[in-house]
């Protein structure tokens, strides 16, 4: 069942899959924004690692896609 959540600048949102589950994250987008004025930088952590998935730019990269599929605990 797909699934979104909204991951506010500043504020991480943990997610965890359920036993014996895996969590695919599939797309990042901007939500509603002037052009030209918001840029976001996508950041992973898990596995005591900080890892930048993606920067979106409300110009040139609304939105990105992915294919990461994780099967631990991660933070947004």
């Amino acid at each position: 069942m797909a699934q979104s959540i909204e991951v506010k600048p500043g504020q991480p949102v943990n997610c965890e899959p359920e036993d014996d589950r895996f969590l695919h994250l599939s797309q990042a987008a901007l939500g509603e924004s002037k052009k030209g004025t918001d840029n976001a930088v996508m950041y992973v952590k898990t596995y005591d690692q900080t890892l930048v998935i993606g920067r979106l730019s409300a110009d040139k990269f609304p939105q990105i896609q992915f294919d990461l599929v994780f099967d631990k605990k991660f933070e947004l």
